[in-house]
């Protein structure tokens, strides 16, 4: 996410890699094989915040930057391919002209005026409903992918521009383990019309199980330190959330005194020369148990862990002939233990072979 405000100034929040997959245009010219993503970017004027999904992944600090207003810029101007003050969704502006295009496939926008908080838009997927005619004398009103377990009702209106308040409730009931809920209705006599509302709750997604803050006295570190840190946690959290369940509130703090990066059994991470993405996931799985765990030398024999766990999932990685290295401290692959080891697909899998290592040590 990138914008200039009104004094000039420009901020961007970029995610770490991994978060957006494409889709190849040449095979797969109308994307059928490509997954939807909910994007969000929020400004309050002191931060610039990045979601995707129900994940924070980019943040910006607004403040350094020492600008006298940190408003969105609004255009003044006019050009054959643009309007002044208009939105342009999907598209590139370069030189007065649209350019670069989004491809794929853009579902619904929606821009506020005020900084919305996540439970704002962060929501689970709006329920929809549709009106069938089944043969016989009735109508079925069909409710999926709503909240399990939440209330919803179905109202019914003959006017579509009166009130929601004067229209009349139908029936109320509670979406089941699926998220469907359906009402049998009469058929209306003769040539009238009818409109159904539906009201469901809608709730916003878990916040994930794993978190973390920044040491105390983080505000005297240096303040391109700090952003660094700040953005590979974000990325790294959301990268374990998102394909694991980690039940643990872990500390980053920064500590110019260690070369590199380490990190303990407790949660404590210091960064020191290291910072990258990359160390952060390296780092937190060494929080999560990697030669930190209960046990954790007791499943290796001969330089290979022995856990059934682990030994599935890296055979499901890279076949039945498949070891996990270890020296007791780390592992490889999938430990990224190095910089080279990075790239989306295994930044996936080192969560998914951490999540396997805490199994055979029986940490929940």
């Amino acid at each position: 996410m990138t914008f200039t405000d009104v004094a000039g100034y420009t901020y961007s929040a970029f995610s770490p890699p991994g978060w957006l997959y494409g889709f190849a245009f040449a095979t797969d010219p109308e994307g059928t094989n490509a997954p939807w993503y909910n994007l969000a970017a929020v400004s309050d004027g002191e931060t610039l915040k990045v979601y995707v999904n129900k994940f924070l992944v980019a943040f910006s600090d607004l403040t350094t930057s020492g600008s006298p207003n940190r408003a969105l810029a609004v255009g003044s101007t006019s050009e054959s391919g643009y309007t002044a003050g208009a939105w342009s969704v999907g598209r590139g502006l370069y030189a007065g002209g649209h350019s670069d295009r989004a491809y794929g496939f853009i579902d619904e926008v929606r821009i506020c005026n005020s900084a919305l908080t996540p439970g704002q838009f962060l929501g689970t997927p709006r329920a929809r409903l549709a009106l069938t005619s089944p043969a016989g004398t009735n109508l079925m009103l069909n409710v999926t992918r709503g909240e399990p377990g939440a209330a919803c009702s179905v109202l019914q209106a003959t006017n579509l521009s009166i009130p929601q308040a004067q229209w009349t409730t139908l029936a109320t009931g509670t979406f089941d383990t699926n998220g469907t809920f359906s009402l049998t209705i009469p058929k209306p006599s003769g040539s009238s019309q009818k409109f159904f509302y539906l009201r469901a709750q809608f709730k916003p997604p878990p916040v994930g199980a794993l978190t973390y803050h920044l040491a105390a006295g983080n505000e005297s570190w240096p303040a391109d330190i700090r952003a660094q840190i700040i953005y590979s946690m974000d990325g790294a959290v959301a990268e374990y959330n998102r394909y694991g369940t980690f039940t643990k509130s872990l500390t980053a703090n920064y500590n110019a005194g260690v070369p590199t990066a380490q990190a303990s059994y407790s949660g404590w991470i210091d960064f020191g020369g290291s910072r990258n993405f990359r160390v952060a996931l390296h780092e937190i799985s060494h929080t999560l148990g990697v030669g930190t765990g209960p046990n954790f030398c007791g499943f290796t024999s001969g330089g290979i862990w022995t856990g059934s766990n682990a030994v599935w999932q890296v055979g499901q990685f890279d076949g039945p002939s498949a070891n996990l290295n270890t020296d007791c401290t780390h592992i490889w692959p999938y430990g990224l233990n190095y910089d080279n080891e990075g790239g989306t697909e295994n930044f996936r899998r080192h969560v998914l072979m951490i999540a396997a290592l805490r199994r055979d040590m029986g940490i929940q």
